[in-house]
């Protein structure tokens, strides 16, 4: 799979490895929006030591995950539900 096999509006379960060589049944997952044609949102929760806290980012460099493992399309979303897009001007 590569950036271009990706579908505008995708939404992607991402999974990777915690650690390398990786260990059966331990991996970090987190979701991918395929909002346009350079890349999308990507959500994620992150341990602070004191709690989980959500994150997100818009990226167009989803495939350079570290240890990524996994990008599965579970859904489509319909545009206007798409969060803010690169050409308006978030990078």
């Amino acid at each position: 799979m590569s950036f271009a096999d990706l579908k505008v509006g995708g939404l992607y379960v991402i999974l990777q490895a915690r650690q390398e060589p990786p260990e059966p049944n331990d991996f970090y997952w987190g979701l991918y929006l395929h909002s346009d044609s350079i890349g999308g949102m990507a959500y994620h929760v992150v341990d602070t030591g004191s709690g989980l806290r959500p994150e997100h980012e818009y990226t167009g460099r989803i495939f350079d995950t570290p240890l990524l493992t996994g990008l599965f399309r579970i859904a489509d979303i319909t545009r206007p539900l798409h969060p803010l897009r690169a050409r308006d001007g978030f990078q």
